[in-house]
């Protein structure tokens, strides 16, 4: 089972009040193709930033009035996942967090908790057991 990886500017239950503060959308999408991911005319696509065993399907989510408040989606592991791939997916998505003002969390059974390397290597399946 995937579970949702957020990366926003406040706590991600704040999208559905419409308090969460915008992110930098221009610039999100240009990191975001530096990391290989064509966001440039959709708005979304996978972030893969290791070696094809563990991905971010990565979308761009705005308000009602257009403005980019999250990037969420599914991070889900391809047994066996590689350890390598979670320590690069953890160093993407932690850049990315940092250049925009934001920071990652995941959500679990609808709850949004602050995302570890060490709970993303969980939800991900790295031990070799079965992802969250």
């Amino acid at each position: 089972m995937a579970e949702e990886l957020v990366l926003a500017a406040g706590h991600p239950d704040e999208y559905v009040s419409g308090a969460l503060p915008a992110l930098d959308e221009p610039l999100a999408r240009t990191l975001l193709g530096g990391l290989g991911v064509n966001v440039s005319t959709v708005p979304e696509g996978v972030l893969d930033a290791g070696g094809g065993t563990v991905f971010w399907q990565v979308a761009l989510e705005p308000d009602a009035q257009g403005a980019l408040k999250q990037l969420a989606g599914e991070v889900y592991g391809d047994p066996p996942v590689d350890p390598e791939d979670v320590r690069a997916l953890w160093a993407a998505v932690q850049g990315l967090a940092a250049a925009l003002g934001a920071r990652v969390w995941v959500r679990i059974g609808g709850a949004a908790e602050p995302l570890t390397a060490e709970l993303l290597a969980v939800v991900v399946g790295v031990d070799g057991s079965s992802p969250r």
